[in-house]
């Protein structure tokens, strides 16, 4: 991400996975923080192995002030609110 830097900053919308930081290492404006709720999240991971669930459950954990949505549904609705121009 950080290689494709250059070209990301010329995108008018992205849409960064995993953790904010990510928008300050390519210097991008972050518009907000999302995750699924917890049922989901554990859906999504259900077959990593242990070691990778764990890693992927305290990201989620990390981002504690993150607006939660239940479905892909919601998520999309919520993408949509942000990205509309």
């Amino acid at each position: 991400m950080v290689n494709n830097r250059d070209y990301l900053q010329t995108q008018s919308k992205i849409i960064l996975g995993h953790h904010p930081i990510y928008s300050e290492w390519i210097d991008v404006e972050l518009l907000a923080v999302m995750k699924p709720s917890l049922k989901l999240h554990e859906l999504n991971i259900a077959n990593r192995t242990s070691e990778l669930k764990k890693i992927a459950f305290e990201n989620w954990m990390d981002l504690s002030d993150a607006i939660i949505y239940d479905d892909w549904e919601s998520f999309s609705n919520l993408i949509s609110k942000y990205t509309a121009t």
